[in-house]
């Protein structure tokens, strides 16, 4: 699986790098609990892949200009057909 989302942190860290990574990492773990059944899920591993094809296919940003990150990506000229999605 590969984790697609990057949060700067310098060296060390900051005062201000750790509530954006404290406030990105409970978002995730609301959407997976809320919109992906995390409690009931047996197959923790499979959920999870399918967390980050959605996070990465579907939602439009509005920091991309309304595009899911993988359209603004392409779109930017980078050649994501080494990644084989297994999900629709």
């Amino acid at each position: 699986m590969i984790i697609t989302y990057f949060v700067p942190c310098r060296e060390g860290g900051t005062p201000t790098d750790i509530p954006i990574i404290k406030a990105l990492n409970g978002w995730i773990k609301e959407e997976l609990f809320l919109d992906f059944g995390l409690a009931e899920a047996g197959d923790v591993p499979a959920l999870l892949d399918r967390y980050v094809h959605f996070f990465n296919y579907h939602p439009p940003a509005a920091a991309l200009g309304y595009k899911s990150p993988v359209q603004y990506k392409t779109e930017q000229g980078y050649d994501f057909a080494f990644l084989v999605s297994t999900f629709p």
